[in-house]
C-alpha cells in the first residue's frame, strides 16, 4: 500500500485467523481475480454485509452478483476500474447501504436448503426429459442415429463381455 501511495486508506491484513472480524472493520469487499470457482470469500463479505466490487470473471462472481443489485461486476485485469468501482462506492454512502442490504439477501440462495431444492428440481428436471417414449418409465432416451445405435450396441457388448452390464431378464 506505501508503494502505491494508499498506506493512509488501504492496509492489506494478510491471512487472517478471525475472519469475520475483519469484514465487520471493512468499509468495502473487493475481489478483483483473473479467475474464480465458487469463491466462498465473495459470499462471506456479503452475508457479513459488505458492498462487495468483484471482476466479472468467466464463472463465480457474475453467477452470484446481479450488478448494481447486490454488488458491482468489473471487467478483469483492469485496475481503473476497480478504482472507479471502489471510489464510487466510498463517496456513495446511499450506495453502499442498498448493495450491502442485497449482499445479505443473496446469501439465501445459497443456503443449504435452497440448494437442495435447486437439485431437486433439477432431478426432476432431467428425469422427466429421460423418459422413455410411450413406456411411462423413467431411464435415458435410446440413441436416435444408426450411428450412435451402433456405437451403444457394441459398448454394450463389449460391456456385457467384460462382466460390466448385467443382462436384463425379460420374464421380470
Amino acid at each position: 500500500a506505501a508503494s502505491c501511495g494508499v498506506a493512509d486508506r488501504v492496509r492489506l491484513l494478510g491471512r487472517q485467523a478471525d475472519i469475520w472480524s475483519v469484514y465487520a472493520a471493512a468499509d468495502v469487499f473487493a475481489l478483483p481475480s483473473r479467475f474464480e470457482g465458487f469463491p466462498n470469500a465473495l459470499l462471506e463479505a456479503m452475508a457479513a454485509g459488505l458492498p462487495v466490487v468483484a471482476a466479472d470473471c468467466p464463472a463465480g462472481p457474475r453467477e452470484i452478483i446481479r450488478h448494481e443489485r447486490d454488488g458491482l461486476l468489473i471487467p478483469t485485469e483492469d485496475a481503473n476500474a476497480l478504482g472507479r468501482a471502489l471510489s464510487r462506492l466510498m463517496s456513495d454512502a446511499d450506495l453502499r447501504a442498498r448493495l450491502a442490504a442485497g449482499a445479505v439477501s443473496v446469501v439465501d440462495r445459497y443456503r443449504p436448503d435452497a440448494i437442495q431444492r435447486r437439485w431437486d428440481a433439477l432431478i426432476s428436471e432431467v428425469s422427466r426429459r429421460h423418459r422413455s417414449p410411450g413406456d411411462g418409465r423413467n431411464g435415458p432416451q435410446k440413441p436416435r442415429s444408426p450411428a450412435s445405435e451402433g456405437r451403444a450396441a457394441e459398448l454394450d457388448e463389449r460391456h456385457q463381455a467384460e462382466g460390466h452390464l448385467q443382462e436384463e431378464d425379460p420374464d421380470e
